[in-house]
């Protein structure tokens, strides 16, 4: 009996008695092949109740009805077993991957097997719909681009614009609202950009790509803590001492702050270096200059502690540079008495011996033990030892006048305040981008 090339079905021959015969053959086997769906793949066992329609993928060391028949498809139907041969392309859905599978040279694979090329594709959606500006899409938890395990064993991730005036970025967004971009934005300079709402943005900082140069356009961090101190270029380091050395003898009351409204500095104690209190030979500390080592040093740090003075600041009766800002009027203690530059810094520590002391962030940004003042506070004797961090902001214009403000604190008469600026611990302190970067001890005026 001759048959079809492809699917092999049974040809009716002229002149052949019972032509049904034939003819029905040649339907069952396009019933089973026409939209073949098989019930599982690789079997070898023939199932105990067939279910006439149903077709199996034979797997190689096949068993009972089908020993002969491995690779081929087992079809049941109203005459029993059918064993089919699978021909190259062709297409099967397979019920307990509920995946598609496609026959090739090597067998039965899945039908979205990856390509091994995929060129010009207009788009690609990953885990959601790309479209025509965004091309290729992804939403995943995680993508992961490695170099191949062959060849040279770099990995790059290449943007390319256009032209120095187009941008090249990338993005990174909270709810679909943008706060940070980095890239070359406009221009051929690295930008990092940062904006906390996706509609305004401040650039942070530039890369120069002619010399590399970085510029921190809005300033570098103030960095306040409260248990942390800031470097200060003050001629006598903040010890309120002339001299230069770890241990110092005399208190000398600094140029460079002018007492306001008839205000009185004077000594109040010096921490003494290597003293009993950490286990040394010199005599104990004040109990209030200790309490402010113990917060700014562990012990055994603290022993060997550059020596610094501790002031105390008497405010006067004067009423002059008034600040309401608590409900009753207080008045500024004290100023810094040299030219300064833009987003001047200070950086102090001060205790309030008695009565109560204002600190304002008029004209300034104000941090209080690290903590940034929305507007003012008042501070008591129980408070102990606080930190302040203040910066006046200067237009640059104005970049070398005095800045007589820099200590916003405020007092009425007969309140006394302890002040600290034991710089010579060194820590940070907000750099402005046209003031340069300053020493930690500046050792002449």
């Amino acid at each position: 009996m001759t048959q079809t090339d492809r699917l092999n079905l049974p040809l009716i021959q002229s002149n052949q008695a019972q032509k049904h015969i034939t003819h029905n053959e040649a339907l069952r086997i396009l019933d089973a092949f026409l939209h073949l769906t098989l019930e599982g793949l690789g079997i070898n066992d023939p199932p105990e109740t067939p279910v006439i329609g149903q077709n199996w993928q034979i797997g190689e060391t096949p068993n009972g009805d089908w020993a002969p028949h491995g690779g081929k498809i087992a079809s049941y139907d109203i005459n029993g077993w059918q064993f089919l041969d699978p021909k190259v392309g062709m297409l099967a859905w397979v019920k307990t991957a509920q995946e598609l599978y496609v026959f090739g040279t090597s067998g039965w694979v899945r039908f979205d097997q990856p390509p091994t090329q995929m060129q010009n594709a207009s788009q690609i959606g990953v885990g959601t719909n790309a479209d025509p500006y965004n091309r290729l899409a992804i939403k995943s938890e995680g993508a992961f681009l490695s170099n191949p395990d062959v060849g040279s064993g770099d990995a790059r991730f290449t943007l390319n614009k256009a032209s120095a005036g187009n941008t090249t970025s990338i993005s990174f967004k909270n709810a679909w609202s943008g706060r940070a971009e980095i890239g070359l934005a406009g221009s051929d300079e690295l930008a990092v950009k940062v904006s906390e709402n996706g509609a305004n943005w401040t650039t942070a900082a530039t890369f120069n790509p002619s010399n590399g140069e970085l510029s921190l356009l809005a300033g570098l961090s103030h960095l306040s803590k409260g248990v942390t101190q800031k470097v200060n270029s003050i001629s006598d380091c903040g010890r309120f001492a002339a001299e230069k050395t770890r241990q110092i003898s005399n208190f000398v009351p600094p140029a460079y702050l002018t007492m306001e409204n008839g205000a009185i500095l004077s000594e109040f104690s010096k921490f003494q270096v290597d003293s009993t209190d950490y286990g040394g030979a010199n005599p104990a500390n004040n109990m209030i200059v200790k309490q402010l080592v113990d917060q700014i040093r562990e012990p055994t740090a603290a022993r060997y502690l550059s020596e610094f003075y501790v002031a105390k600041l008497l405010a006067g009766a004067g009423v002059a540079y008034e600040n309401t800002q608590s409900g009753n009027s207080k008045y500024r203690l004290c100023s810094y008495g040299r030219v300064g530059g833009a987003r001047q810094s200070f950086g102090a520590y001060f205790y309030v011996l008695s009565g109560t002391a204002l600190i304002s962030e008029v004209n300034h940004d104000v941090w209080l033990n690290g903590v940034k003042l929305a507007t003012f506070a008042q501070i008591l004797p129980s408070d102990g030892w606080q930190h302040i961090n203040a910066i006046a902001d200067t237009a640059l214009r104005y970049a070398t006048h005095q800045e007589s403000e820099i200590f916003p604190l405020f007092a009425t008469s007969g309140v006394e305040i302890l002040l600290a600026l034991p710089a010579i611990i060194m820590d940070a302190v907000r750099i402005g981008p046209d003031d340069g970067l300053i020493p930690s001890h500046q050792m002449a005026e």
